[in-house]
């Protein structure tokens, strides 16, 4: 396991069935957003959210929304859902994508995913989409 890390190769184990088509689900939500603004797909992960790759490349972190609470203040209710937007991190250097993400907030429980991206999807994007990377450095991928 410690040869796949250092390569960046990140292996999520899945359980059964339905936790798998639960991060396929964010695997294809993750490729649409991107497709919508003609970003550039892992190709890890849509061949995951394709159903064509075992290999989970998805990381999800599930916790409640912090607007909840003005929510509630505000009477709104729960009957809500929102999209928090495509993120991406970057090194120190600001050269290389580290993690492309999301976020999606149902009533009061907010879904965040993610990819972490090794050094092949790293070069690609430097070497191939580079005006994606460009506009993402400056937080214009919409």
């Amino acid at each position: 396991m410690k040869d796949r890390e250092q390569l960046g190769e990140l292996v999520r184990p899945v359980a059964s069935d339905r936790e798998r088509d639960v991060f396929r689900y964010f695997a294809k939500l993750l490729c649409c957003f991107l497709a919508e603004i003609d970003g550039p797909r892992p190709k890890a992960v849509g061949a995951f959210a394709a159903s064509l790759a075992e290999q989970n490349p998805i990381l999800l972190s599930v916790s409640e929304d912090p607007a909840l609470a003005e929510i509630k203040q505000r009477a709104i209710g729960t009957g809500w859902v929102a999209h928090g937007g495509l993120w991406l991190t970057f090194d120190k250097s600001k050269r290389f994508a580290e993690k492309i993400g999301s976020r999606l907030t149902v009533g009061h429980v907010r879904y965040e995913y993610w990819v972490q991206l090794n050094k092949v999807p790293q070069l690609e994007l430097l070497l191939f989409q580079r005006a994606f990377l460009e506009r993402a450095k400056l937080g214009i991928i919409e």
